[in-house]
């Protein structure tokens, strides 16, 4: 699908009714895809906009609030001292903002539609540990399964924490290791056992199962609302 740069409302032609209509051709897109429960990476992509818009409106009106005013005029009947502000808006800023504000309504709306949809499925989505869990859990393996699968998605992953502006965040990153056949025989302790004895630089690995009670994504929405999920469990 279509992308929108970073700086698209700026970019190229400044008029409202082009902006508007490119923008809705994404967000079209974008709403499609979200009808079919697939968040990712649109949602993130979508708050990275907004947030940018609503940046941009934050700074330009501090900008003119910070400026100083300049006496102009001298009004000697009534009194007053009349002042202009130091910057004012030109045609091109006017449209520009003008852009910028019904695009954050637009955005707002479909946001919104994402975010209820995710909260849907983070809520059908049961994650439990395999097996004994060891002290140490920022390295093991994630099973995947939704509700008709028949097949259990492993993927190894490492949690990793970082500094920035005095405060400390985790990250997570996963690679796909294998497939297995869901039936009797490879339930999920058969499938840790399975990853120890082919791994042997994971002896004793965390593991973690994610069960969805329906039809969800892979790529594009199970595994990164499992990431998230699996770094506010551990």
């Amino acid at each position: 699908m279509e992308k929108l740069s970073q700086n698209w409302f700026i970019e190229g032609n400044i008029d409202a009714e082009l902006k508007k209509y490119l923008l809705l051709a994404y967000l079209q897109q974008v709403k499609e895809n979200f009808e079919h429960f697939k968040l990712y990476p649109n949602l993130a992509e979508l708050i990275s906009h907004y947030r940018n818009l609503v940046s941009f409106r934050e700074s330009k009106n501090l900008v003119q609030q910070n400026f100083p005013e300049i006496l102009t005029d001298l009004d000697a009947q009534q009194f007053k001292l009349i002042y202009e502000k130091a910057v004012s808006d030109d045609e091109l800023m006017k449209e520009i903002m003008n852009i910028v504000n019904q695009s954050i309504g637009l955005m707002k709306y479909v946001l919104d539609q994402g975010k209820d949809i995710y909260e849907t499925i983070e809520s059908r989505i049961k994650i439990e540990p395999v097996g004994i869990v060891p002290i140490y859990k920022y390295d093991g393996y994630l099973f995947l399964k939704t509700y008709s699968d028949k097949t259990t998605k492993v993927y190894q992953y490492h949690i990793a924490a970082f500094a920035q502006n005095a405060q400390e965040y985790r990250s997570i990153k996963t690679q796909w290791v294998g497939d297995y056949d869901h039936n009797l025989s490879t339930h999920f302790e058969f499938i840790k056992q399975d990853l120890v004895k082919k791994n042997k630089f994971l002896p004793n690995p965390a593991a973690f199962a994610a069960h969805a009670d329906m039809e969800i994504p892979i790529l594009e929405s199970l595994l990164p609302i499992v990431k998230r999920k699996i770094i506010q469990y551990i």
